[in-house]
């Protein structure tokens, strides 16, 4: 009985009911800058400056002052593409209706203070900028923004989920296509980046890339014009969200060479066909063109593409270091092979495609120099590969009975929701590494304890409380028994037209907006701001704690002195290099010299201070006159605020 209704609930019926229980429970509308932040910037300025300036946004937004710079045309730099933010514009005009409609009958929402207890199982977490404003204040980064475009971000996951079901369903069948959803979802960052971490661009990467593949798939033997139009504008729209999605456009060499006497057969309409579709996706990728062209005089300027070491590659490290590794954090995408050779015997086209979009996604984020991919979740670069993980996962779970395979691959993803809850509940740190020792691993499993999963994985819901979470939830089971037995009919056109319209409207619009844009002199900022992309400090300074964690120290320099090339003016680095002169080069007049440094920049650096009395202490045996360096350190104590602390070293003065 269970089997034969299983066979007619229709798995978007399944999404949405786990959604509307999981979703106002797990959900953090996490905004942070610079990269969150830089794409919600994109639907801001849009909205609110009715130009491409991105200043006043990355004011509100509270961005450091290096992370944007004034570029040659004396415009405010925004490095991130633009697609997410416009992906999910419809979201963030709808709360901007409600937020304006909101504050003009005096309704400004709840508020929770700085200092309020964050940790209560009832009380939803502040995290994130801007959590500690009403939740419906006009502000372009309240909550009610973040709770539209967070639950729009899942809306996508739910039909990139689909899309994948779509395509292995007739392969394998729809529970197994069903069980690989829900296996991608809880067992490799895409959960993580569709709950905790929903203002990002991986998700609209996930869908976009899923519907080129989906489309690509459904019109294989013969395609019209307007499906060649279909799929170019999807391959626009995808290298909009992120430029490095455009390898998924090898899947159509794939299509080339494995079905190469078809392809040759009709090679006037190949011809034609992608004619079509290059010029849909030039016209699809208009706005970003317009973008890069106001922002940096180059239509396809492509901003990061210095970060690429086509050459030097770290495979290693990308698939199995602890420090972000893909199938360190995932290992459940171990079953990726296996399930690749299935299909292969089914569709050995599909097969190829969805085996060669992966390898080529793994060598672009090892190629990357930053392939750790910054204060990442696993590598969150390789969620754009979350329909391909979804088909893959399918073939694998077709391998000998569902009932052996299917427990595997549950306990292989059980590792990654674990390492999930455990950051949620603020044990584990994804910027500044924890080794994975005893301690880590008694930490994650700890998690196994349902009361301790529940309590770090509530989320703040954009700082809406238990009724608008109960609604919400009561609103999604709804909806869920309303598809429980729709069976959706995916059909090209109807996608097709909408992002068409869409996108035409947004091309006709960005000139407006480029118009509208004005140009800044260095002499308009308080803090002037570089002329450079300093972005990739954050990185290094990330990548030397992780070095420096695992007694890699020569690494850890190297890291820190690279963060401190950039920004010399940034206290930090100075005092980890001072940290590794005193404790593993046995030089504490040179660790001196750095923190000392530090502290002029930041007087109030407290853990500067703390390195530099230990400093002290060690040269203190070998000076006659050891005034001078108490009275220095009494000195900088008295400048960061420690009266008494100053007071007591100045007591050791003989």
């Amino acid at each position: 009985m269970w089997t034969a209704l299983s066979q007619r609930i229709s798995p978007l019926s399944i999404l949405v009911a786990f959604f509307a229980i999981t979703f106002p429970l797990w959900s953090n509308a996490y905004l942070s800058p610079p990269d969150s932040a830089s794409y919600l910037a994109v639907s801001r300025t849009i909205v609110h400056g009715g130009n491409i300036d991105f200043r006043p946004d990355y004011e509100v937004l509270e961005f450091e002052w290096y992370f944007y710079y004034l570029t040659d045309t004396g415009r405010i730099s925004n490095d991130w593409p633009i697609g997410s933010g416009l992906l999910w514009l419809p979201a963030y005009a709808a709360a901007r209706g409600v937020a304006v409609t909101a504050a003009a009958v005096g309704v400004e929402g709840r508020v929770y203070p700085p200092e309020a207890e964050s940790r209560h199982l009832l009380l939803p977490r502040p995290i994130g900028t801007g959590m500690y404003e009403p939740t419906f204040a006009p502000s372009g980064k309240s909550g009610v923004y973040k709770l539209f475009v967070t639950t729009w971000v899942a809306g996508m996951a739910i039909i990139a989920l689909m899309l994948g079901i779509s395509v292995a369903t007739p392969l394998v069948g729809r529970n197994r296509a069903l069980a690989a959803a829900f296996i991608v979802l809880l067992g490799t960052p895409v959960g993580f980046y569709t709950y905790a971490f929903a203002i990002m661009s991986h998700i609209p990467s996930m869908l976009a890339t899923g519907i080129l593949l989906w489309g690509w798939h459904v019109t294989r033997g013969s395609r019209s014009l307007m499906q060649w139009a279909g799929l170019g504008v999807a391959a626009g729209v995808m290298v909009m969200v992120r430029p490095q999605d455009g390898v998924f456009l090898s899947i159509f060499l794939v299509e080339a060479i494995m079905d190469r006497h078809r392809v040759l057969g009709q090679w006037r309409q190949w011809l034609l066909g992608t004619a079509v579709a290059g010029g849909a996706a030039i016209a699809a990728f208009l706005p970003q063109a317009i973008t890069w062209w106001v922002l940096y005089g180059n239509p396809l300027q492509l901003p990061k593409i210095e970060e690429m070491h086509w050459f030097r590659p770290r495979l290693m490290d990308t698939l199995f270091s602890e420090y972000h590794g893909i199938l360190s954090w995932s290992p459940v995408l171990l079953l990726i092979p296996v399930g690749i050779w299935r299909l292969w015997k089914r569709d050995n086209i599909l097969a190829a495609a969805v085996a060669t979009v992966i390898v080529i996604q793994v060598y672009l984020n090892a190629a990357n120099e930053i392939w750790w991919a910054g204060g990442s979740f696993g590598n969150r670069r390789m969620v754009a590969c979350g329909v391909p993980f979804v088909i893959a996962i399918a073939g694998a779970l077709a391998w000998g009975r569902l009932r052996f395979i299917l427990p595997v691959a549950i306990l292989l993803s059980l590792w990654n929701f674990l390492l999930w809850a455990a950051e949620r509940g603020g044990l584990i740190y994804l910027g500044h590494f924890i080794p994975w020792d005893g301690d880590f691993y008694r930490t994650v499993f700890g998690m196994l304890l349902p009361w301790k999963a529940f309590h770090a994985m509530l989320g703040d819901f954009a700082g809406f409380g238990w009724p608008t979470r109960l609604l919400f939830m009561a609103g999604g089971i709804a909806l869920a028994v309303r598809l429980a037995f729709y069976t959706p009919k995916c059909s090209l056109r109807p996608v097709l037209m909408t992002v068409v319209v869409y996108f035409a409207a947004l091309s006709l619009l960005f000139p407006i907006l480029a118009l509208r844009t004005p140009v800044h002199a260095v002499e308009d900022f308080d803090i002037p701001p570089p002329r450079e992309n300093l972005s990739l400090f954050n990185g290094y300074y990330e990548y030397g704690f992780f070095n420096l964690m695992k007694g890699r120290i020569d690494n850890a320099e190297e890291a820190y002195t690279r963060a401190n090339e950039l920004i010399p003016s940034h206290p930090n680095p100075y005092r980890y290099l001072a940290t590794i002169r005193l404790q593993y080069h046995n030089d504490p007049e040179g660790a001196l010299e750095l923190l000392r440094t530090a502290l002029d920049i930041n007087p109030h650096y407290h853990g500067a201070l703390q390195i530099m009395e230990a400093a002290i202490s060690v040269m203190l045996p070998h000076r006659i006159n050891q005034g001078p360096l108490l009275r220095e350190l009494a000195d900088r104590h008295r400048k960061a605020g420690n009266e008494d602390r100053a007071r007591e070293i100045e007591g050791m003065i003989r």
